[in-house]
């Protein structure tokens, strides 16, 4: 077995031995085995070695995620290139992994790791503007994409063909999207092992959800679903946060920015905005930050090119590999940016009068550019300051 001691064979021997440093040596020495392969061999089949050593990276824990990251953005863009047609061109800030990883380690408590990580706008509102120039190249450059139907499958039928261009764009754009989704949830696969090889605890996620516009009512349903994720129970945990999100998010608007969330039937009633709805109105657009916006719609509302978490836990067709730690830990992201960063409140060109500004509103980090992953918040309102 001369240069092979790294293998999955005994990767899984050292994990049944209980042999904790030996495991993560000989997963360090796979990454790195897989890593040369991939350099070594023809570029159109890099990434598929690579996306192994990520997946060995995430499940075993290594010291060489960051390279392995550095070197699959490296692969798709090789593979871009021997495989005309498509192109992406989605940059990976190794500044950010580094700082990421900081803040897991400094960090005195969860709910601090969470509420700083919480407010980084690189790492939760994604550059919308180059991603869509991205599709738009795309449909210009495959003539595949452009002309054939797309087919969505899920829980068993066919969910959407997409025949439009306007469907092919944003087929186009998810498959961004995705790429970036994936980068997000390594990223905070590193706070998790990294948090939890330190033995330290996960509790305390409800304190970093504080806030003065809190309705009482959504409290014991957060503090539940906080309590669920410290126990590592990340299905209850994640069902509750996927569904809250859009209560909390209808609260907010109504409270902070005078939207109302309401639709007029024709009968002269009125019902709650769909969470769908509120992320494609302009104002809510706007208030949230465009690149944040059309991110948390993907993962939690777009059931033809996104992970369309909140319909699928709300329709009970979820299903459990859906519900993974880092993907409930994003949803809790967004959740707890949603309550500690500033809304804008300004008018926007949709055929109606907008709310006047807030004088205590200031332009979100989106709307002001990346201040980086230590932001100075707002009006006090400081999330280092959170138990």
């Amino acid at each position: 077995m001369t240069g092979e001691w790294g293998s999955e064979i005994v990767l899984d021997w050292y994990a049944a031995l209980g042999d904790k440093v030996a495991e993560k040596a000989a997963a360090d020495r796979q990454v790195e085995i897989l890593l040369q392969r991939a350099e070594d061999g023809p570029k159109q089949f890099r990434s598929m070695v690579i996306e192994r050593a990520l997946a060995i990276a995430k499940e075993r824990g290594s010291i060489f995620m960051p390279q392995v990251l550095a070197a699959l953005h490296a692969a798709v863009r090789a593979t871009a290139e021997a495989l005309p047609g498509h192109h992406f061109d989605l940059p990976l800030d190794m500044e950010l992994a580094g700082a990421v990883r900081d803040t897991a380690a400094n960090a005195p408590s969860f709910a601090h790791c969470v509420a700083q990580l919480a407010v980084a706008d690189a790492l939760l509102a994604p550059p919308l503007e180059t991603i869509t120039a991205e599709a738009d190249d795309m449909l210009k450059t495959s003539l595949w994409l452009r002309i054939a139907d797309s087919v969505s499958y899920g829980d068993g039928k066919i969910r959407h063909r997409g025949r439009s261009e306007d469907e092919k764009r944003e087929e186009a754009k998810g498959m961004i999207f995705a790429m970036y989704l994936a980068q997000v949830e390594a990223l905070l696969h590193l706070v998790l092992a990294d948090w939890a090889n330190h033995n330290r605890s996960f509790e305390g996620m409800a304190a970093a959800a504080r806030s003065p516009t809190l309705r009482p009512e959504r409290v014991p349903f957060l503090e539940t679903a906080a309590s669920r994720f410290a126990a590592q129970d990340w299905i209850s945990s994640g069902a509750l946060v996927s569904v809250l999100y859009e209560a909390l998010l209808r609260d907010e608007l109504r409270v902070r920015c005078n939207y109302s969330a309401l639709r007029s039937e024709p009968d002269g009633s009125q019902k709650d905005e769909t969470l769908t709805a509120m992320l494609n109105e302009p104002t809510v657009r706007v208030a949230l930050g465009e690149g944040h916006a059309a991110f948390v719609s993907y993962v939690l509302c777009q059931p033809h090119v996104g992970p369309n978490m909140r319909n699928e836990v709300a329709h009970g067709t979820v299903q459990q590999h859906d519900l993974t730690p880092t993907r409930v830990l994003l949803v809790w992201l967004f959740i707890v940016r949603l309550l500690l960063v500033p809304l804008v409140v300004k008018p926007v060109d949709h055929g109606s009068p907008a709310p006047a500004r807030r004088e205590d509103d200031e332009k979100t980090p989106d709307n002001a550019g990346n201040r980086g992953l230590f932001p100075e918040p707002a009006h006090g309102r400081q999330p280092v300051d959170r138990a």
